[in-house]
C-alpha cells in the first residue's frame, strides 16, 4: 500500500509544541510499521487550518491523490 503525508503547524508558535519534523517522524514511522510505502510527504509550514483557501500544499496532495 502507497501512502502521503501532510504535515502543518498553524502558528509559528506551535513549531515547538507540534514541529514539522515531529509530524513527519510520525508519520515516516507509522507507515513503516503498517508496511506502507511512503511516496511523498506535503509541507505547508505555518498555516491557519481554517479555510484551504492558502493552504497550497493541501491543494497540491488532493490533486496528487486524486
Amino acid at each position: 500500500m502507497r501512502a502521503v503525508g501532510y504535515v502543518r503547524v498553524s502558528t509559528e508558535k506551535q513549531l515547538g509544541n507540534t514541529s514539522i519534523a515531529k509530524q513527519t517522524e510520525e508519520i515516516k514511522k507509522f507507515c513503516k510499521t503498517n508496511g506502507m510505502t511512503l511516496v511523498q510527504i506535503f509541507d505547508e509550514g505555518a498555516k491557519s487550518g481554517r479555510t484551504f483557501n492558502n493552504r497550497d500544499k493541501f491543494k497540491e496532495m488532493y490533486a496528487f491523490i486524486f
